[in-house]
């Protein structure tokens, strides 16, 4: 009986410490926020889907089995993004100012602690210089996932990508955490989009919104894009809007496809009834998790791909001016 009593004890202990060693938990408190919700997901597999996290009376909780180390990323209704890094028996505490999402306060482990003092250290730095400590970052941490994090954030998911820096930054954290395979496959993909002139698109295949497979034998037309947008990112959607025109303009001889990377497949229809858009888009509602951009080798918004008659790339990730431009050139 005794024995029994020291085993119930410390098992109630356990309980008493917070997260089991196999989970990892997620808890919160904002400001000016009582109500509402948000979309979580993991990029490196972390949790396998988009999951939805409420918050009541400014608070939220959010609890996964978890094996390794993984990164957990926070997506609030306007859009703006917060990592969470996890570990199997660890809790994340989340507070800040719903108003000021930027300066929120993330601990419970040295990633998080990494992770909110380079925000904070960067808080009012340009992009430029934000990738210039990046650099440095992943030099003094080699051995951390958020390296990993905010290489893909700042070289790679941005409108203009730097694919070369990107890889030479991945080749260092890959060299120290030799056990990742999601970096690896990340490097190998970045890798691959620094070869991509001239080559040609990678097999996919996907379901429209309205139902129509679309794959590579679906590209037909003298010249078509791939276009990838959102309905919450305006330069996204200025970038349909000149597709839109230009399609009017060259008929058959310009082939469309849209990846839409909203959260609800209803955001992405009504986005397209809105604006008129007839030609096939995918939206499969697993936002930077969707197979077909993993396929694509695409981690940004807006992003772009020109492909010719066979497959063949001819550029790439433009903004929209050198897009529209360079379709006129190749259709003229």
């Amino acid at each position: 009986m005794t024995r029994f009593i020291e085993c119930l004890l410390f098992t109630l202990v356990l309980i008493s410490c917070g997260t089991d060693s196999d989970h990892f938990k997620i808890e919160g408190r904002f400001r000016n926020l009582n109500q509402g919700e948000f979309y979580i997901y993991s990029p490196d597999g972390g949790i396998s889907k988009l999951d939805t996290v409420k918050v009541q009376d400014g608070e939220f909780a959010f609890e996964t089995p978890l094996q390794k180390k993984a990164t957990f990323i926070m997506v609030f209704p306007n859009f703006s993004e917060q990592a969470i890094f996890g570990e199997p028996g660890k809790t994340a505490k989340v507070s800040g100012d719903a108003s000021h999402l930027k300066e929120m306060e993330v601990s419970g482990n040295e990633d998080n602690k990494l992770m909110t003092d380079f925000r904070k250290s960067t808080l009012n730095n340009s992009d430029d210089q934000i990738r210039s400590n990046i650099a440095n970052f992943v030099k003094d941490h080699p051995e951390s996932i958020v390296g990993i994090y905010l290489v893909s954030k700042y070289f790679i998911r941005t409108a203009n990508p730097n694919y070369n820096k990107a890889l030479a930054l991945l080749e260092i954290l890959a060299n120290n955490q030799k056990d990742n395979g999601y970096l690896i496959n990340l490097k190998d993909n970045i890798f691959s989009l620094t070869k991509t002139s001239g080559s040609k698109l990678p097999a996919f295949s996907a379901f429209s919104t309205s139902g129509n497979r679309i794959s590579n034998s679906s590209i037909n037309s003298e010249v078509t894009v791939i276009n990838v947008w959102a309905s919450w990112n305006n330069e996204s959607m200025g970038i349909q809007r000149q597709l839109q025109s230009l399609k009017r303009q060259y008929g058959g001889k310009l082939g469309l496809i849209g990846i839409n990377i909203d959260a609800s497949k209803k955001l992405c229809t009504d986005a397209m009834r809105n604006d008129s858009i007839k030609w096939d888009n995918v939206c499969d509602e697993q936002m930077w998790e969707s197979p077909l951009l993993k396929a694509l080798g695409i981690g940004g918004i807006p992003d772009n791909i020109i492909i010719g008659r066979g497959g063949k790339i001819i550029a790439r990730s433009l903004n929209g001016g050198d897009l529209e431009n360079k379709l006129r050139t190749i259709l003229k």
